[in-house]
């Protein structure tokens, strides 16, 4: 399949660690999966060194003929690290339909449910939270936000910058977290907020999808043993990438996200695979912009690598969301929920052990 024949199918589709004082700080959220009985699908990102910071937003949110998308940026702000004490083993629960967990966690007395998100640099905070705790964060000007979505009309979208209350997370403890809020609902009315790689990427991660559970470690070395068969991450805008295998072809460089439930790539990526146009169907994403059009299809198979899943979904995106983040794709939970995880995080990179479910590790 050519490139313009695929734009044609979508056009066709319409009518159918440390202080952070300096840097980019980078925040991606993909909503999926709308129905009219809610919400089933979610997804984030980044962060780089750079004389200026920037926070940016994505909102995704997809379904057979519903999506949101979009990319805010903020320059000029300073964000330091939130200082962790402790380790926990938390229970997760998953948002309904989906493979996307949460954690309950608390501020003040005030009970929470977090988003456990390896693709956002930076956590969020939901303006219910903010009412509730009265807090009185640092506005954004609004001359400082840039967009980077598909479509026109896009709407006047405010931003605040709060610091939160001790974060408690039964034996772990989050000081000095920093939540960004939009005034605009971009996260759902029963999440209190996004827990960023600014508080994960300060532990070692061990999540279990077959026993709900993520275990939040204190830092240690990869062993000389697992090197061989541990999956390398590069930290790219604060979060991690690594090299993918498509239908035999690659390497591609995706996001892993564990907030997303489905897979995306690239148009670019879609034409270079050739996919069969038999299992390409259409759906749209509407932006804060506008609408934008994207198809679904069927991958034969996905190497990451030494760990392949065959028959993967798949949403081909066209905006400039993959442009900005400079990667070919997300990697998604229709991936990773079949593997027990075993994150590593350091300055540049990181590494990520994977164990199929059928098998059996010793728990942490």
């Amino acid at each position: 399949m050519q490139l313009s024949d695929l734009r044609t199918q979508m056009h066709h589709s319409q009518q159918t660690t440390g202080p952070r004082r300096w840097g980019f700080l980078f925040t991606t959220l993909m909503w999926g999966a709308l129905s009219t009985s809610g919400l089933s699908l979610p997804q984030y990102e980044g962060t780089e060194n750079r004389p200026t910071t920037e926070i940016s937003h994505i909102l995704a949110s997809r379904s057979e003929k519903t999506s949101v998308s979009a990319i805010v940026q903020l320059q000029g702000l300073e964000v330091p690290a939130p200082r962790i004490k402790g380790q926990a083993r938390l229970p997760l629960s998953a948002l309904p339909g989906t493979s996307v967990y949460t954690l309950n966690g608390q501020l003040q007395r005030l009970s929470t449910r977090w988003l456990v998100d390896t693709g956002a640099s930076t956590s969020m905070v939901a303006t219910p939270v903010v009412t509730a705790l009265n807090l009185k964060g640092q506005p954004i000007p609004n001359q400082r936000l840039a967009f980077a979505v598909a479509g026109n009309d896009c709407p006047n979208l405010d931003a605040t910058l709060h610091q939160l209350p001790a974060l408690q997370l039964q034996e772990v403890q989050v000081e000095g977290l920093q939540g960004l809020q939009f005034a605009n609902t971009v996260i759902p009315a029963d999440l209190s907020g996004v827990l960023g790689m600014d508080v994960l990427s300060q532990f070692d991660l061990y999540l279990h999808p077959g026993k709900s559970t993520l275990s939040l470690l204190p830092p240690t070395p990869l062993p000389k043993d697992a090197i061989a068969t541990a999956v390398p991450l590069e930290k790219k805008l604060g979060v991690m990438v690594a090299q993918l295998q498509i239908n035999g072809q690659g390497p591609f460089r995706v996001l892993l996200d564990t907030a997303a439930e489905s897979t995306f790539i690239s148009e670019q990526v879609a034409a270079r695979l050739n996919l069969d146009a038999a299992t390409l169907s259409p759906i749209q994403i509407r932006g804060f912009c506008g609408l934008e059009n994207a198809m679904r299809s069927q991958l034969n198979s996905v190497t990451l690598h030494q760990h392949q899943r065959r028959d993967l979904e798949v949403i081909i995106l066209s905006s400039s969301i993959l442009k900005v983040l400079k990667v070919d794709g997300i990697l998604g939970q229709n991936f990773l929920r079949h593997y027990q995880q075993y994150w590593r995080f350091n300055s540049d990179s990181g590494s990520l052990l994977l164990v199929p479910l059928a098998r059996s590790t010793p728990a942490n």
